[in-house]
């Protein structure tokens, strides 16, 4: 079964929050620890017999419930986040229910016993299709918004804003000091960076300007302010004193 991306999906800690009594940090770290030992096994036996991944031998019972190495990837679900956020996706959501409801997971309180889970995780385990289509939606936007960076005349002067601009100047000059000109959706835009350091030198940061005149003779422009401008260090007049 394959894995949808991960920006669409529900985060692994909000479905184990739908599931009554469950304790989603000792349940994700429960699951994560069963993965790590499948993962490790699977390895070791490759190593001993120099053979390949063999995704039947890939196997765990959890309760009493069999899971393989893609169904922990449909319940800890990282698509390449670097955030350290795992999501699950509507299968692993099913995963998820059916160890709940065979006991798997510790549960806080008195009562002991799987009650009602909440109705968006049931929901939830049915919207593969949804998601999908959420998918291609963004792949066909994306694929849009490339095309009309690499095209900026075909871009309007009432969808200017800073993060389309920066967009297209990147395209066409990639990510570059001083000052440079583009003409889009019919004006001449002007992008201008400076870089500006830290009294230390430490760090630095920019200030980026886009300006243009508006075809009602109006002059325009979209800033991101530099947080080290004002000081000392980017002041001829107050600079002295400080180590080079």
């Amino acid at each position: 079964m394959d894995i949808l991306q991960s920006q669409f999906l529900m985060k692994l800690q909000t479905a184990l929050s739908y599931l009554p009594n469950v304790k989603p940090r000792i349940a994700r770290q429960d699951l994560e620890y069963e993965q790590r030992k499948l993962w490790a096994r699977q390895w070791e036996m490759e190593e001993q017999t120099d053979s390949e991944f063999d995704e039947q031998a890939c196997k765990v019972i959890l309760g009493n419930t069999e899971l393989t190495c893609d169904d922990f990837r449909h319940i800890l679900e990282s698509g390449g986040d670097l955030s350290d956020t795992p999501k699950v996706t509507p299968y692993g959501a099913s995963l998820l229910i059916k160890l709940y409801n065979d006991g798997y997971f510790e549960l806080k309180g008195k009562s002991q016993q799987p009650s009602t889970i909440d109705q968006q995780l049931i929901d939830y385990t049915a919207s593969e299709q949804k998601i999908s289509e959420q998918e291609k939606d963004h792949k066909r936007q994306l694929k849009a918004y490339k095309t009309l960076i690499k095209n900026p005349d075909r871009i309007k002067l009432e969808e200017f804003s800073y993060y389309l601009l920066n967009d297209v100047f990147v395209e066409h000059f990639g990510y570059r000091q001083g000052t440079f000109k583009l003409d889009i959706g019919g004006v001449s835009v002007t992008k201008g960076v400076t870089v500006y350091s830290s009294n230390s030198r430490k760090s630095q940061d920019s200030e980026v300007i886009f300006s243009w005149t508006d075809l009602d003779g109006n002059y325009r422009e979209l800033k991101q302010a530099s947080f080290h401008k004002s000081n000392r260090r980017n002041d001829e007049r107050r600079n002295w004193g400080l180590h080079e």
